[in-house]
């Protein structure tokens, strides 16, 4: 964690210059100062369930924005099933909110690759846009009180210890 950045979704593009894959820094998760969601966050999901991330208040929770047609978004999923499966009974969950793709599309995806984290369906991208997306995938660690305490923009192997050493700060705090 190098670099602090304001959380307002004014200040998400700072976010996505922050992680161009020809920058020098090394990628990973960008520190954000601790500051509820952008937005609120109430999807449906494959599962058939709705979703919403207000009722995941005192668990640290990925939030992954993807797409099935994005080659990073789909390689950094296996390392996030890896993490959810270690970590899921220590407090973590994943939302994976999926852009504007069909519901069976993303059956059968899911069905192929089996995660077991909930995906959510945005089919209109409003989730998206009200959380400023601007690169696909965008990922946001909230912590167990609700506030957005990392970020990035770009593919993040989930199993790289920096990151999980990062995730790990988050699951160790007190819980709500």
């Amino acid at each position: 964690l190098r670099e602090t950045v304001p959380a307002a979704p004014a200040e998400a593009s700072k976010i996505e210059s922050l992680e161009h894959a020809d920058s020098p820094r090394q990628r990973g998760l960008v520190a954000v100062e601790g500051s509820p969601s952008p937005s609120p966050l109430a999807l449906p999901g494959l599962d058939g369930a709705r979703h919403d991330l207000a009722v995941l208040q005192g668990k640290v929770v990925l939030v992954n924005f993807w797409a099935s047609w994005c080659p990073p978004c789909v390689h950094e999923m296996p390392s996030m099933q890896q993490l959810w499966t270690d970590w899921r009974g220590d407090g973590l969950e994943i939302l994976a909110v999926n852009l504007g793709e069909k519901e069976v599309a993303m059956r059968d995806f899911v069905a192929r690759y089996q995660f077991g984290f909930p995906i959510l369906l945005d089919p209109a991208r409003e989730a998206a846009t009200a959380w400023r997306i601007y690169a696909y995938p965008t990922s946001f660690l909230v912590d167990r009180q609700g506030r957005v305490r990392l970020a990035v923009a770009g593919g993040v192997d989930w199993n790289e210890p920096g990151v999980r050493a990062s995730i790990r700060t988050l699951l160790d705090e007190p819980g709500r």
